[in-house]
């Protein structure tokens, strides 16, 4: 059974704090409790947590995606040289095989047509579709960070 004046401190410790300078179980009590708990925060919450990949720019590796898009775009090019195409007729074939007409006309007359030929209901909800979509860009852009994302100061 503890005194008295232990059981007022356990009630409310922040009332009684001079306790501790006299009652020596209760001062290792609280000290035991207390680096409990700063070595169970510690376990729980790092000091820093590691960046995603998506989090932060310097952590994405741009360099590797354009350098795999360049490799690409050269192995593109000489499979065209190995057939007898120049690399620029190719690609252009290549974009355009699926569009009506000849050359650049395919890919410049391509959305004009394919507008020119629909409703006026369609042409709102693309300028609907353009204006949702960007407002999400925007309200995701600026977003209340979150758990993961807030940095211990």
């Amino acid at each position: 059974m503890t005194p008295a004046g232990c059981d007022d401190y356990l009630a409310d410790p922040e009332a009684h704090a001079g306790h501790l300078e006299t009652c020596d179980a209760c001062r290792k009590a609280a000290a035991a409790i207390d680096a409990a708990t700063v070595e169970s925060r510690r376990d729980v919450v790092p000091a820093e947590l590691p960046l995603a990949p998506w989090e932060g720019a310097r952590q994405r590796s741009w360099s590797t995606a354009i350098g795999v898009a360049l490799v690409v775009a050269i192995l593109g090019a000489v499979a065209f040289f190995a057939i007898g195409v120049s690399p620029l007729e190719g690609f252009l074939a290549a974009v355009t095989s699926g569009l009506p007409g000849e050359g650049w006309e395919k890919i410049v007359g391509a959305v004009p047509n394919f507008l020119a030929g629909t409703s006026r209901g369609t042409h709102f909800l693309i300028v609907a579709a353009f204006v949702v979509v960007n407002v999400v860009f925007v309200a995701l852009l600026r977003r209340r960070t979150r758990g993961y994302d807030v940095r211990p100061r």
